[in-house]
């Protein structure tokens, strides 16, 4: 199957509209989804309580003994203990609480809150999890576990979903842990929907590795440490901002930071981050439709050596610039000629608002749109008052720019340099600090 953003540019070359193209990557990011319930299922009266837990009393006896299917209600109070579902369990279990403040299971900053081992169909409601370690609920070869109005807080990770398993996060919070918020690695799958992913020391949701698909819908990721949204394999060293010199661990074996997986963001709030907004590594494949991306310490979205089409968000006040596409490892490779690298970043980049970047500090960037030895197209999107140039293609990126509104942005409207094969056409440009097409212009810090 062609991926979204080869369906994009045969749609435009097509003359398709935004919003008949915007309909039919709707339908495209259904083939990225986990398998998960039926919308239906959750208009469904809750199942009754075959076995009722009170504080005091053993929540992982009442797990052992359970048949399949059962719902476990445990009532107010806080557990001392972990809830462990593994092989022997019976497939089909809920643990239910009385209420995410009112029923917590608690690590103690010494165990895991809840583990689901080699275990299917679990579901975890309307509880409180809280000072797991290392994480409050980790999941190995878990197949379709389910954590629906859970409140997670403190300890280490919040919810590791590893070793191939398949989870849903719906309704959910995770916050004030001290690293990654949400965190998948080898093989795994989620769909994280309508949950608040806030003030966490790690990234909001990090998807490290091989990952197999990820749908992040309509969240809200915010004032995490970190990247809001992390895909690819655990960098050997932090990029420099306001550089294109990739760490010498990178050049020294660069197949070694390619993953894969593939990951739809649709209808989220990323903003405030002390990190950038969106992050896809190499090897990584995303489709991001209708996201505010706001606010971000550093890029709003960066694309590095991985394919992503972005359509239809809103890039407001993020630092450095708001999309940045770069090819893996450096665009330009010492000793090598202009063009030679491993990965070129690719996709569309459409219909999206992209205003009042901020420059990052001591630099002359705060640009709208980046692409360095990239791939792509950037068409009827709006560029207004950035504090850098509007729309930028250089060292060896290639495409187009076209049907785009680019207006008084601090730098060029269009800046081409050492750029490749780049179509530029029928663009509304005015009051930037340059509008003549391939300006390369930027004020001083």
């Amino acid at each position: 199957m062609r991926s979204a953003s080869e369906a994009s540019h045969r749609l435009l070359a097509r003359g398709c509209s935004l919003a008949a193209i915007a309909l039919i990557l709707a339908a495209l990011t259904l083939l990225l989804l986990p398998s998960r319930p039926t919308p239906g299922a959750f208009a469904q009266a809750p199942a009754p309580c075959a076995a009722r837990v009170s504080s005091g009393q053993s929540v992982q006896a009442a797990i052992s003994s359970a048949p399949s299917g059962a719902v476990i209600c445990l009532d107010a109070g806080v557990y001392f203990e972990t809830a462990r579902f593994d092989h022997t369990t019976a497939p089909g279990l809920t643990l239910r609480g009385a209420g995410t403040d009112a029923t917590v299971l608690d690590g103690l900053g010494q165990r895991d809150a809840v583990l689901i081992l080699n275990a299917s169909g679990i579901t975890i409601e309307h509880l409180g999890l809280r000072n797991g370690m290392p994480a409050s609920a980790y999941l190995f070869n878990a197949r379709d576990a389910r954590f629906r109005n859970v409140a997670v807080s403190l300890g280490g990770i919040g919810i590791h979903i590893d070793a191939g398993s398949t989870a849903e996060i719906r309704d959910s919070q995770v916050t004030n842990v001290a690293r990654d918020g949400i965190l998948l690695r080898r093989g795994s799958s989620a769909a994280i929907i309508g949950s608040n992913i806030r003030g966490n020391g790690g990234a909001g949701v990090s998807a490290v590795g091989n990952i197999s698909r990820v749908l992040l819908s309509g969240s809200h990721l915010a004032a995490n440490q970190g990247p809001g949204f992390f895909a690819g394999r655990t960098p050997c060293q932090l990029l420099p901002p306001a550089s294109v010199e990739a760490p010498a661990c990178f050049l020294a074996n660069p197949g070694a930071f390619i993953a894969s997986g593939d990951y739809s963001l649709d209808g989220n709030t990323i903003e405030d981050n002390g990190s950038t907004g969106v992050v896809f590594f190499p090897g990584t494949k995303g489709l991001l439709t209708h996201n505010r991306i706001s606010g971000n310490r550093l890029t709003g979205l960066f694309v590095w050596g991985a394919r992503v089409s972005a359509l239809l968000n809103r890039f407001e006040r993020n630092e450095e610039h708001a999309a940045e596409y770069r090819a893996y490892p450096m665009p330009i490779l010492p000793g090598h000629p202009q063009g030679t690298f491993v990965l070129r970043a690719g996709g569309s980049f459409l219909g999206n608002v992209v205003q009042d970047t901020k420059r990052l500090e001591g630099t002359v960037l705060g640009g709208g749109f980046l692409s360095q030895g990239a791939t792509l197209a950037v068409q009827n999107n709006l560029f207004v008052r950035n504090a850098g140039i509007g729309v930028s293609f250089v060292n060896g990126a290639e495409g187009e720019i076209a049907f785009n509104r680019i207006l008084e942005n601090g730098g060029s409207a269009i800046c081409l340099w050492r750029a490749g094969a780049v179509r530029v056409s029928k663009n509304a440009i005015g009051g930037n600090l340059s509008d003549r097409i391939g300006a390369c212009a930027e004020r001083p810090p």
